[in-house]
Protein backbone atom coordinates (compact mmCIF):
# COMPACT_ATOMS: atom_id res chain seq x y z
CA UNK A 1 0.00 0.00 0.00
CA UNK A 2 1.33 3.40 -0.94
CA UNK A 3 0.02 6.47 0.92
CA UNK A 4 0.42 10.01 -0.34
CA UNK A 5 0.24 12.92 2.10
CA UNK A 6 -0.39 15.97 -0.08
CA UNK A 7 -0.89 18.08 3.05
CA UNK A 8 1.00 16.39 5.90
CA UNK A 9 0.32 19.02 8.61
CA UNK A 10 -2.20 18.82 11.46
CA UNK A 11 -3.99 21.74 13.08
CA UNK A 12 -6.43 22.40 15.92
CA UNK A 13 -10.08 21.88 15.10
CA UNK A 14 -11.11 25.03 16.98
CA UNK A 15 -9.95 28.45 15.79
CA UNK A 16 -8.38 30.81 18.36
CA UNK A 17 -9.13 34.53 18.29
CA UNK A 18 -8.05 37.65 20.13
CA UNK A 19 -8.71 41.38 19.89
CA UNK A 20 -5.46 43.33 19.91
CA UNK A 21 -5.59 46.32 22.24
CA UNK A 22 -3.44 47.91 24.88
CA UNK A 23 -3.43 51.15 26.81
CA UNK A 24 -0.46 53.20 27.87
CA UNK A 25 -0.76 55.76 30.64
CA UNK A 26 -4.35 56.71 31.29
CA UNK A 27 -3.60 58.80 34.36
CA UNK A 28 -6.34 61.01 35.76
CA UNK A 29 -6.00 64.03 38.02
CA UNK A 30 -8.55 66.09 39.94
CA UNK A 31 -7.64 69.46 38.39
CA UNK A 32 -8.06 71.22 35.05
CA UNK A 33 -5.67 72.67 32.48
CA UNK A 34 -6.28 75.59 30.16
CA UNK A 35 -4.85 73.57 27.26
CA UNK A 36 -5.39 69.98 26.24
CA UNK A 37 -2.76 67.63 27.67
CA UNK A 38 -2.67 63.93 26.90
CA UNK A 39 -1.59 61.57 29.68
CA UNK A 40 -2.25 58.26 27.97
CA UNK A 41 -2.77 56.62 24.62
CA UNK A 42 -4.40 53.47 23.33
CA UNK A 43 -2.92 51.46 20.51
CA UNK A 44 -3.83 48.01 19.28
CA UNK A 45 -1.29 45.47 20.49
CA UNK A 46 -1.34 42.16 22.27
CA UNK A 47 0.30 38.86 22.94
CA UNK A 48 -0.55 35.72 20.97
CA UNK A 49 0.60 32.26 22.00
CA UNK A 50 1.01 29.59 19.36
CA UNK A 51 1.13 26.28 21.24
CA UNK A 52 1.70 24.26 18.07
CA UNK A 53 5.10 23.08 16.91
CA UNK A 54 5.30 25.03 13.63
CA UNK A 55 4.45 28.67 12.75
CA UNK A 56 0.69 29.12 12.35
CA UNK A 57 -1.06 30.99 9.53
CA UNK A 58 -3.37 33.80 10.65
CA UNK A 59 -6.37 35.81 9.57
CA UNK A 60 -6.35 39.48 10.58
CA UNK A 61 -9.54 41.56 10.52
CA UNK A 62 -9.40 45.37 10.87
CA UNK A 63 -12.59 47.43 11.04
CA UNK A 64 -14.66 49.97 12.92
CA UNK A 65 -12.77 53.20 12.24
CA UNK A 66 -11.20 55.33 9.57
CA UNK A 67 -7.55 54.35 9.19
CA UNK A 68 -4.69 55.20 6.90
CA UNK A 69 -1.94 52.74 5.96
CA UNK A 70 -2.62 50.06 8.60
CA UNK A 71 0.33 47.81 9.48
CA UNK A 72 0.54 44.64 11.57
CA UNK A 73 3.95 43.55 12.81
CA UNK A 74 5.73 41.38 15.33
CA UNK A 75 7.40 43.50 18.00
CA UNK A 76 11.17 43.31 17.59
CA UNK A 77 11.01 41.50 14.23
CA UNK A 78 11.44 42.92 10.71
CA UNK A 79 8.33 41.18 9.31
CA UNK A 80 5.20 43.25 8.71
CA UNK A 81 2.16 43.53 6.47
CA UNK A 82 1.10 47.05 5.46
CA UNK A 83 -1.84 48.20 3.35
CA UNK A 84 -1.12 51.58 1.69
CA UNK A 85 -4.66 52.94 1.53
CA UNK A 86 -7.10 55.07 3.48
CA UNK A 87 -9.86 52.82 4.84
CA UNK A 88 -13.30 54.20 5.74
CA UNK A 89 -15.26 53.10 8.84
CA UNK A 90 -17.68 51.04 6.72
CA UNK A 91 -14.83 49.02 5.14
CA UNK A 92 -13.26 45.87 6.56
CA UNK A 93 -9.69 44.75 5.85
CA UNK A 94 -8.99 41.00 5.91
CA UNK A 95 -5.44 39.65 5.67
CA UNK A 96 -4.86 35.90 5.35
CA UNK A 97 -1.44 34.24 5.54
CA UNK A 98 -2.62 30.64 5.07
CA UNK A 99 -0.42 28.28 3.06
CA UNK A 100 -1.40 28.55 -0.61
CA UNK A 101 -4.07 31.15 0.21
CA UNK A 102 -2.27 34.42 1.00
CA UNK A 103 -4.47 37.44 0.36
CA UNK A 104 -5.56 40.94 1.31
CA UNK A 105 -9.19 41.93 0.87
CA UNK A 106 -11.23 45.03 1.55
CA UNK A 107 -14.94 44.25 1.74
CA UNK A 108 -14.47 40.93 -0.10
CA UNK A 109 -12.62 42.55 -3.03
CA UNK A 110 -8.93 41.89 -3.67
CA UNK A 111 -6.68 44.62 -2.25
CA UNK A 112 -3.32 43.05 -3.12
CA UNK A 113 -2.44 46.15 -5.17
CA UNK A 114 -2.35 48.18 -1.92
CA UNK A 115 0.16 45.85 -0.24
CA UNK A 116 3.38 47.69 0.56
CA UNK A 117 6.34 46.34 -1.42
CA UNK A 118 8.35 45.23 1.66
CA UNK A 119 5.45 43.38 3.25
CA UNK A 120 5.77 39.67 4.06
CA UNK A 121 2.93 37.28 4.77
CA UNK A 122 4.44 36.08 8.04
CA UNK A 123 2.91 33.44 10.30
CA UNK A 124 2.57 33.35 14.07
CA UNK A 125 5.85 31.97 15.49
CA UNK A 126 5.81 29.07 17.96
CA UNK A 127 5.56 30.42 21.51
CA UNK A 128 4.36 33.81 22.69
CA UNK A 129 4.77 36.84 20.41
CA UNK A 130 3.79 40.48 20.79
CA UNK A 131 1.83 41.83 17.85
CA UNK A 132 1.60 45.53 17.10
CA UNK A 133 -0.80 47.52 14.93
CA UNK A 134 0.18 50.95 13.68
CA UNK A 135 -1.55 53.38 11.34
CA UNK A 136 -0.75 56.84 10.02
CA UNK A 137 -4.16 57.83 11.39
CA UNK A 138 -7.10 56.12 13.07
CA UNK A 139 -7.56 53.44 15.73
CA UNK A 140 -9.24 50.39 14.19
CA UNK A 141 -10.57 47.36 15.99
CA UNK A 142 -8.15 44.54 15.18
CA UNK A 143 -8.81 40.82 15.57
CA UNK A 144 -6.37 37.98 14.91
CA UNK A 145 -7.59 34.40 14.33
CA UNK A 146 -5.42 31.27 14.05
CA UNK A 147 -5.23 27.54 14.62
CA UNK A 148 -2.20 25.91 16.24
CA UNK A 149 -0.37 23.72 13.68
CA UNK A 150 1.57 20.52 14.25
CA UNK A 151 4.08 18.60 12.13
CA UNK A 152 2.98 15.21 13.51
CA UNK A 153 0.71 13.45 15.95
Amino acid sequence: IQLVATYPLWYDEVENGIQLISATGGLTFDFKFDQTIQFGTASPAGFITNTGDIPAPMRVVMRGASMTNPRISLDGQPDYIQINKSISPDEQVIITTDYGNKMVKINDASAMRYLEEGSTFFNIPVGTSKFKITTDSGEPQVYVYWRNWYAGV
